[in-house]
């Protein structure tokens, strides 16, 4: 229920799920991984905002989120773009879109950087899209406030 206490959280809750579904349904039909994936890789990533950065997240993992919050930090951006326009129908976004936007940066950056480091075993299309959102992720943070 609190997912949906407002449109701008339901929508935000509803895109970062959304974004796994399509990155699983992208490894059924895209060589994004090499053959075994990340099967038995000793690589962990250990994101400092999970429970007390306790957890240990295999590369595969960290890919997917470094998906998700590539796309939520376009999406935050655009939120602050339009958020005159869409106020007007949806309410003002909450105070704290703008710590979403910027935690969303954090992560992908961190996340980002820790998969440079890990020699992923992704595919001949996984390497094409971790290089398209990075680029990305980077050209949305030159154009952040």
């Amino acid at each position: 229920r609190a997912s949906l206490r407002t449109p701008w959280v339901a929508a935000e809750v509803l895109l970062h799920e959304a974004l796994h579904c399509k990155l699983g349904d992208l490894t059924l039909v895209r060589d994004i991984w090499q053959e075994g994936g990340d099967a038995g890789t000793p690589v962990v990533i250990r994101p400092f905002w999970w429970r007390g950065g306790k957890a240990e997240w295999s590369p595969s993992r960290a890919f997917g989120a470094f998906h998700v919050y590539v796309h939520l930090a376009l999406f935050w951006m655009r939120v602050e773009r339009l958020e005159a326009r869409l106020a007007g129908e949806f309410g003002a976004p909450p105070a704290s879109f703008r710590e979403g936007l910027r935690t969303a940066f954090d992560r992908a950056d961190y996340l980002r950087r820790a998969l440079e480091n890990t020699g992923l075993p992704l595919g001949s299309e996984g390497r094409l899209m971790f290089a398209w959102l990075s680029r990305v992720s980077q050209q949305l943070r030159r154009g952040a406030p």
